[in-house]
């Protein structure tokens, strides 16, 4: 005789696995896992571009500003020496010396703008034409500047030493260089200030 499955026994549900819990189905919930904290700096591959770009851009600026100073410091310091002279001539009053001395500072500084065998054989008349071109002028060989002319070997000079040596300071910044290049605004700037 075969057993006949009870109607009650096919309604009812199959039996649980063991291994779910039938206590209660909430904790099988996990909690809620948030993302990590987001960093205050993210730099995005084109944030570092533009890092870089501008890091090379300010060294590049910063290379030629001091190729710059570098090329014009000889202003700086022949302004020093002009001042150094003029003191000097105002307190020894020598004017002979005060014009050799001059023209051999004019002449320096002319050969570090410009090559040797266009400035060093200038003497008179071809020296103070020299300084009117250069410096944009013509008070060299029409005003206080032809003192310089005979170079202060001419005994007796009557030189007004204090346009002659604004004229000089005047030329020593504002004059072009071989390449006819004028000094930069930056330059001119320290060279006005007083020393």
């Amino acid at each position: 005789m075969t057993s006949v499955p009870s109607l009650t026994s096919s309604l009812m549900p199959p039996a649980m696995p063991s291994s779910m819990p039938s206590a209660d189905p909430l904790a099988q919930l996990r909690d809620i896992h948030l993302p990590g904290d987001i960093d205050s700096w993210v730099m995005t591959p084109g944030w570092w571009l533009l890092l870089a770009l501008a890091s090379a851009a300010m060294i590049f600026a910063a290379a030629r500003y001091r190729k710059h100073q570098q090329q014009v410091a000889y202003r700086l310091t022949a302004i020093d020496l002009l001042n150094a002279l003029a003191a000097s001539m105002r307190e020894h009053q020598n004017t002979s010396l005060f014009l050799q001395q001059l023209t051999t500072l004019l002449k320096q500084v002319s050969l570090s703008s410009y090559p040797r065998a266009q400035v060093a054989g200038l003497t008179g008349i071809a020296w103070v034409a020299f300084l009117d071109k250069s410096g944009d002028t013509s008070e060299f060989s029409m005003g206080s500047g032809q003192a310089l002319v005979d170079g202060g070997y001419t005994p007796d000079s009557e030189v007004d030493i204090e346009a002659l040596t604004e004229l000089c300071r005047q030329w020593i910044r504002h004059h072009r260089d071989n390449e006819g290049r004028q000094v930069s605004f930056f330059v001119q700037r320290q060279a006005r200030a007083p020393r």
